[in-house]
């Protein structure tokens, strides 16, 4: 398997430290005010299991920092579900959806509008 920097600063619990911090040099700006999530998703620089390992890393994150990742919005509205389902595989979609339902599917609602009024599954 060919493993990107991402996915190896993702994957490496020795790296959880200073994980955001490096993720946050690492990855581009290339989406509009999203969260590392939404510029990993929307850059396509992360494998399905990079954004699982990433979001499921073991005491590296509050429950309510996880929800905050998986149904935070960007400037335009979007969560990471949406940009995950008009630019990503399929494969990365059903992690991001196995995410959500395994730890957060009472907190994270995969019904939240973005600004067009949009739902991630319209």
């Amino acid at each position: 398997k060919h493993w990107s920097i991402i996915d190896l600063v993702c994957s490496k619990r020795s790296l959880i430290e200073h994980r955001e911090d490096l993720l946050d040099l690492l990855v581009p700006d290339c989406y509009h005010g999203g969260g590392l999530l939404h510029r990993m998703l929307a850059c396509g620089l992360a494998s399905p299991m990079t954004v699982t390992h990433y979001v499921d890393t073991e005491n590296s994150m509050s429950a309510g920092r996880r929800i905050e990742l998986l149904a935070g919005q960007d400037s335009v509205g979007n969560t990471p579900l949406h940009i995950a389902l008009s630019n990503a595989s399929h494969k990365m979609i059903i992690a991001l959806i196995g995410c959500i339902r395994a730890h957060y599917e009472s907190a994270v609602s995969m019904k939240v509008q973005n600004n067009e009024g949009d739902l991630p599954l319209d």
